[in-house]
């Protein structure tokens, strides 16, 4: 197994698809506030965010959030707040999406590491299109 750890937190069917790409890659693939039966058995399941808090990447959904308040994810029962998210997600480097301008001051005053996906030009042009 790769020694990288990579966890998805809320998300759709996407998030489901690449949790199944990365495990099958041979990724330390971990999962929370995502739930799909066609999730790989052998991806871990955590019970919280303290769970992957030192995984060494999280992917958040697209978009991060859809109320301001809380992650977005549909396929979850969970709610993750985005105040409990950034309090446990201090080591991990953050792969997220669709940054809001307050969110992305919260992230930068905390000094936590992160990446706006759909700040990259590839990312944004296969999420517009849809792939199946």
């Amino acid at each position: 197994m790769n020694t990288i750890s990579i966890a998805i937190v809320g998300g759709d069917l996407r998030f489901v698809r690449l949790a199944k790409i990365l495990f099958d890659r041979g990724f330390d693939t971990w999962v929370y506030a995502l739930s799909h039966p066609d999730i790989p058995i052998g991806v871990r399941v955590a019970k919280s965010l303290e769970d992957i808090s030192n995984c060494n990447y999280v992917v958040g959904p697209i978009p991060f959030s859809r109320d301001g308040k809380n992650l977005f994810s549909p396929l979850s029962n969970i709610n993750v707040s985005i105040e409990m998210f950034m309090e446990y997600m201090t080591s991990p480097h953050l792969c997220l999406s669709v940054l809001k301008p307050d969110l992305v001051n919260e992230l930068d005053f905390r000094n936590l590491s992160y990446t706006d996906l759909m700040e990259m030009d590839e990312i944004a042009i296969l999420n517009a299109i849809g792939i199946n």
